[in-house]
């Protein structure tokens, strides 16, 4: 009965982006004031990634300490986290 269960929960999310229409994100934070350890990416994750750990990275190209990246999103309301490294470190 689980594994129907999650059968039909990704189906229905699968259904649910069906239709809608999708809207580039960016997402930015700035890692200027950060001083726990040492990391080498920085990622965005939330209710539109499953919360993959290292799905969307950001990106520090100018070396200005703010990472940045365009997500593309079905949903018009989410959840989402900052993490370093695959959920090593990740914003209280």
């Amino acid at each position: 009965m689980k594994k129907l269960y999650s059968f039909l929960s990704i189906g229905l999310l699968s259904l649910s982006a069906i239709g809608q229409s999708t809207q580039d994100v960016t997402f930015k934070v700035d890692m200027n004031n950060y001083t726990g350890t040492a990391f080498t990416g920085v990622f965005v994750n939330g209710t539109f990634n499953g919360w993959a750990g290292s799905s969307n990275p950001l990106t520090d190209a100018n070396k200005d300490g703010v990472w940045h990246a365009p997500v593309n999103i079905y949903a018009d309301s989410i959840e989402y986290k900052f993490n370093l490294d695959g959920w090593k470190g990740k914003e209280n």
